[in-house]
């Protein structure tokens, strides 16, 4: 048997409303409940819509822009640098044991705290030998991607994909005979069966991290 349930809902709600026309709400605390109810459920219901709508307006990342910034982050401070070099280190002792107040700082929080920063006006450098895109320089101020998402696990994932991808450029450049690291002008000594293979990235036990 099939069972309608927005007719069941309407008639849910008929019957509600037929009851409290003839059970009027008389005392001032009920009154004032159902009001501070209607309120919450009314402001949940603008604040959910509001969000729905700040998602809808957020921009993907596109183009250098936000890549480059997202690189100045890391580069251009000295302690965001640092303290991205020590989470590549293994753990100390006093850092692995809970009770320690020893704690690392987390690099991609410093990197979104960064990015967040109207402050942070950095300007790329000119390298007009390597592309028509680096012949000038590339305002990287904080207007040109304020709309843009970002969070520590989303900074790490665009810094290592950008890693995949140069080492995916790096690993083509050496098989068709170019640069200093062509696979054509190593030692015999080198796993031929690793000449065109695709490495990850992301993977800490790549030979060529």
């Amino acid at each position: 048997m099939e069972i309608n349930t927005r007719n069941n809902l309407q008639t849910k709600q008929d019957v509600a409303i037929d009851w409290l026309v003839e059970h009027p709400l008389i005392d001032p605390k009920d009154i004032w409940y159902i009001q501070h109810e209607m309120k919450l459920l009314s402001d949940l219901m603008i604040n959910s819509e509001k969000e729905s709508n700040d998602v809808k307006n957020q921009i993907i990342w596109k183009g250098i822009i936000p890549h480059l910034r997202l690189i100045h982050c890391l580069v251009d401070n000295e302690y965001i640098r640092e303290a991205f070099l020590r989470s590549l280190s293994t753990l100390t002792k006093s850092e692995l044991d809970k009770n320690s107040q020893i704690r690392r700082v987390c690099p991609w929080q410093l990197m979104c705290d960064k990015w967040q920063d109207p402050g942070f006006t950095p300007t790329t450098r000119v390298y007009s030998h390597l592309h028509d895109d680096f012949r000038h320089p590339i305002s990287l101020k904080h207007s040109l991607v304020s709309n843009m998402t970002i969070s520590p696990d989303k900074a790490k994932e665009k810094f290592y994909d950008l890693r995949k991808d140069v080492l995916s450029v790096k690993t083509n450049w050496d098989i068709s005979g170019n640069g200093k690291g062509s696979v054509r002008k190593i030692s015999n000594d080198y796993d031929e069966n690793c000449i065109g293979e695709q490495f990850d990235g992301r993977d800490k036990k790549n030979p060529r991290w």
